[in-house]
């Protein structure tokens, strides 16, 4: 509760416990309290599924680890595996085939 910006996000967790919509996706930085803190307060409400993702595993020059997190509303959605559980590796996959990968692996072209 040290931090500046906590205010915002108990504003943040108000209006989601306010509005509770359906499914919701957010980006935070890697340290960010999921169970700590979105468990606390909203943990009665939604399935809270956390995933981090590094921008070097997918291409970019700079090392950015960023946290996303996934809430899915309990009464809305069926309790099944999110999607977001499975994205790093989808997403890898899909962007892995990039044009140099291509033409290295079918220099038949």
């Amino acid at each position: 509760l040290r931090d500046e910006a906590i205010v915002h996000t108990l504003c943040w967790i108000g209006c989601r416990v306010e509005l509770e919509e359906a499914d919701i996706t957010q980006e935070n930085v890697s340290d960010f309290p999921t169970y700590e803190l979105l468990d606390r307060f909203l943990g009665g409400l939604y399935y809270i599924e956390m995933n981090m993702l590094d921008a070097t595993e997918y291409g970019f020059a700079v090392a950015r680890s960023r946290k996303y997190i996934r809430l899915r509303h309990k009464l809305k959605f069926l309790a099944h595996t999110s999607p977001l559980s499975h994205f790093c590796l989808r997403f890898h996959r899909a962007v892995a085939l990039s044009w140099k990968e291509f033409f290295f692996t079918h220099k038949d072209f």
